[in-house]
This record gives structure tokens, C-alpha cells and sequence, in this order.
């Protein structure tokens, strides 16, 4: 029986769900045997001054440029 999944990821600019804002989302769709069926990824422009720790999450103010909102992106 094959089964898939969704797995989500998402980098935001805080582990705070008051002040941090998603900067990058990512999905891949896999069947419960390992194999990749779909993958989806956005950067995303959250409007903010402040990045977090960009040493973990890899994400620089100049890779935002031009990339969608939230709201484009969950529409």
C-alpha cells in the first residue's frame, strides 16, 4: 500500500511566534517508501529589518530581494 506525505519546512526570523516572521517555506511530497514526488520551495519577503541569527538559517537580506510575500505565496 503506498502512502504519501507532505513534509513542510519553514525558516523564520525567531523561534517567537510574536515577533518572528516566515522567510522561507519549503514542501516535499514523498510516498512512505522514500521516493520524491514533488518539490516546492519560496523565499519570502516578510517586510523586516531584523533577520534573526542569518548563521543558522543561511538567509541574506540581498536572497529577499524580489521574493513574494506571505500572502502571495499562501494565496
Amino acid at each position: 500500500m503506498s502512502i504519501t506525505f507532505a513534509c513542510f519546512d519553514v525558516e523564520t526570523t525567531s523561534l517567537d511566534p510574536k515577533k518572528g516572521h516566515v522567510i522561507e517555506i519549503a514542501v516535499v511530497k514523498i510516498t512512505n517508501g522514500g521516493e520524491v514526488l514533488e518539490e516546492w520551495t519560496s523565499l519570502i519577503d516578510a517586510n523586516t529589518e531584523h533577520l534573526g541569527r542569518p548563521d543558522i538559517h543561511g538567509i541574506t537580506f540581498e536572497m529577499l530581494e524580489g521574493a513574494p510575500t506571505f500572502l502571495e505565496v499562501a494565496g
